[in-house]
């Protein structure tokens, strides 16, 4: 975490993205990091994985790995997150491990229609509270380098996607994710990370996973933070829907840090 919050702030806001670096120490990484290939194989099939691609593989939120999870709550990745936010949050759903084998992905970066993204809609249909009080978070436990099946991203798409909410033919078009020759949109580019970096992105981001083309398997954690604009109050509970929540995840939450999930039914 080598610049001030301001500065991630204000990166945030302008690119749609900023990275936090050393997050996680080299103990946590060698961890984690067998726990990954426990968890999903190139094998592995749906309903437990869920993605489009033959190399991609992502936990679906019916399916829990607690061990990798809890680095969604790790507490130098809540300190991240407040710098970045600046105000109480909570986590929105069950940190969820994500990997990329060798193979397609997304397609190649900078190579005229070789390479497709979207958006994970934080709701549909967006509202201006969400968008603009949500963070995705990747954090990285591989070193990724160019055609690794790095986190691929339009710079300053968030304001794009944004501009044309309210026009029905474009919000169709975005919802389809079909964002090649889209106005407004500049060129893709790849993000590369070392392991440990914590990668925040805004919501509205267009994004995807460049082809891994390298012989490492790329391991990331997505984690989506949510703000609050005001603390609520003990006495107004703030409705949980627990299905965001795997029941194995919460289990293995601290107590000190459940108050990241909102109450929980007793």
């Amino acid at each position: 975490m080598h610049r001030s919050p301001q500065e991630h702030r204000q990166e945030f806001s302008e690119q749609g993205y900023t990275v936090f670096e050393g997050v996680l120490s080299a103990d946590d990484i060698a961890y984690a990091q067998p726990i990954f290939d426990e968890a999903i194989t190139p094998d592995t099939k749906t309903p437990i994985v869920t993605g489009t691609k033959d190399s991609r593989r992502q936990m679906n939120q019916e399916y829990c790995e607690p061990r990798l999870s809890k680095f969604g709550h790790h507490p130098r990745v809540l300190e991240a997150a407040r710098r970045l936010l600046d105000r109480s949050f909570r986590l929105d759903h069950t940190p969820t491990p994500t990997l990329v084998y060798q193979g397609e992905a997304g397609g190649r970066p900078g190579v005229p229609g070789q390479w497709w993204g979207h958006v994970d809609w934080p709701s549909n249909p967006p509202t201006p509270a969400n968008i603009n009080g949500y963070a995705n978070g990747l954090l990285h436990f591989t070193t990724l380098e160019p055609g690794g099946g790095c986190f691929t991203l339009v710079p300053r798409s968030h304001k794009v996607v944004q501009s044309y909410l309210d026009d029905p033919a474009m919000y169709e078009r975005m919802c389809r994710a079909e964002f090649h020759d889209f106005p407004g949109l500049e060129t893709e580019i790849e993000i590369t990370a070392n392991a440990g970096d914590l990668l925040f992105f805004h919501p509205l981001m267009v994004h995807n996973s460049s082809d891994n083309r390298s012989t490492r398997t790329r391991k990331v954690l997505h984690a989506i933070f949510r703000a609050l604009d005001e603390e609520p109050a003990e006495d107004e509970p703030v409705d949980l829907d627990t299905e965001r929540f795997h029941r194995n995840y919460v289990a293995a939450v601290d107590e000190d840090v459940k108050w990241l999930l909102g109450p929980l039914p007793k």
